[in-house]
């Protein structure tokens, strides 16, 4: 419900439905949200799985279930109907069924979106991707979405507040996890983000690790003169005047 409701707040032209259910064959899926913009469409998961004691003490097994239960099923969940969306929008038969079922017109989508939200702050676990793939953790193939507290998507949505920042934070935000091996949390990316889109230009080939933390020095200084009662303005991105 939350995901939806912010989802709704900093996409107001957005088209969201909640819960819904699909078949593929015999077999019945559920995505959590769907939220479609313009030729946009965005594929949320949001799971209330708690960590236990034993994972944060750091017992594999415990750990790996935590892992595949919040980070990698429910991306696995949302690739399975980003794929159905690109089928469908090929022709293939099945997968415009599924579309149709759901209202959407396949064609219309150019862009997807995935994410997931959790409970629990696993977003610098989840920007490990290389390490958790190389861990044989991640199914063989597979694109890992973003995993982030559910906060965090609060923090976004208030800092990103209109719908061409939100979506562009996103659609960046995927590949730019998957270019670099990175340490840092959400907060951190969206740091980068204000300063730079996403976009560090032709250097980024050079170097594949990157440490990030930090970066979200400038929204934490905000937050927290927000709840002291000291007015601070608002962080925004740095966007070339002809994009304002």
């Amino acid at each position: 419900d939350k995901t939806g409701a912010v989802l709704q707040s900093v996409l107001p032209t957005a088209k969201i439905a909640k819960n819904v259910k699909w078949m593929a064959g015999k077999q019945q899926f559920e995505t959590d949200v769907i939220a479609v913009v313009d030729k946009t469409g965005i594929l949320a998961e949001a799971k209330s799985h708690r960590l236990t004691p034993q994972g944060l003490r750091g017992a594999a097994d415990r750990l790996k279930r935590h892992l595949t239960d919040m980070v990698i099923e429910p991306s696995v969940q949302s690739e399975r109907l980003a794929g159905h969306i690109i089928a469908a929008r090929d022709g293939n038969e099945e997968s415009l069924t599924i579309t149709r079922s759901l209202g959407l017109d396949a064609a219309s989508v150019d862009q997807i979106i995935r994410i997931s939200l959790t409970l629990d702050d696993l977003s610098v676990l989840s920007s490990s991707e290389e390490e958790m793939s190389k861990a044989g953790l991640i199914p063989e193939g597979h694109m890992l979405a973003p995993a982030l507290h559910i906060a965090d998507l609060c923090c976004i949505a208030d800092i990103l507040s209109e719908e061409i920042p939100f979506l562009h934070y996103f659609a960046e935000r995927f590949h730019f996890q998957k270019h670099f091996e990175i340490f840092g949390d959400e907060l951190d990316f969206l740091g980068i983000y204000l300063s730079t889109g996403f976009n560090l230009g032709e250097q980024r080939d050079e170097f594949r690790r990157l440490m990030v933390t930090g970066m979200s020095g400038v929204i934490d200084r905000y937050y927290n003169g927000r709840d002291a009662g000291i007015v601070l303005k608002k962080p925004r991105p740095t966007i070339h005047r002809t994009y304002k």
